[in-house]
């Protein structure tokens, strides 16, 4: 038994996925997400490509982490071009410049800027609504291909943590 504590211990110091969020600028963010998807649909964008020619899954995979996150909400995540205007919107970000904040990506994001350096890739969600915005973030290992679980994993613990906890009976 001592040995299993041991090791929980040591996988929680290591920590493979580090997840950070923000409420952003509003403190009824869960009621902001239930008003945006009440049309029935909900835009979501992927901006920058971690694994090239596989943008496909990875929406797929987006669309399933909120789905299975946000079940009680009664819309459709539709994946949707980063050039189409639309104000209210989800986007899953890849390796953002450093220069780039969510409020600037939730602006433009047809303007982010990916930089894919490192062993390490930093990931985002962030759900853009008029002035407020909610946020989670990621740190990882890279991962080798867009079947790795971690990156399945990581985007549904985005989902998760975007919104902040003391607001999940909101919607």
């Amino acid at each position: 038994m001592p040995r299993i504590i041991v090791i929980a211990i040591s996988l929680l110091l290591a920590g493979c996925v580090t997840y950070s969020s923000s409420g952003g600028q509003s403190v009824n963010v869960g009621s902001h997400l239930n008003y945006a998807t009440k049309s029935g649909r909900l835009a979501v964008m992927v901006l920058g490509q971690p694994l090239l020619g596989n943008q496909g899954k990875i929406e797929a995979m987006f669309v399933r982490a909120l789905d299975s996150n946000f079940s009680g909400l009664k819309t459709t995540f539709a994946p949707t071009k980063v050039t189409v205007p639309t104000t209210d919107k989800i986007l899953l970000v890849f390796d953002p410049e450093a220069t780039d904040i969510s409020s600037e990506l939730c602006k433009a994001p047809s303007e982010a800027k990916s930089s894919h350096q490192g062993p390490k890739m930093r990931a985002g969600m962030i759900f853009c609504f008029g002035h407020a915005r909610a946020e989670a973030w990621a740190t990882l290992p890279r991962p080798a291909s867009v079947s790795d679980p971690l990156l399945a994993e990581v985007i549904d613990g985005l989902a998760f943590h975007m919104i902040p906890d003391r607001q999940s009976n909101s919607y």
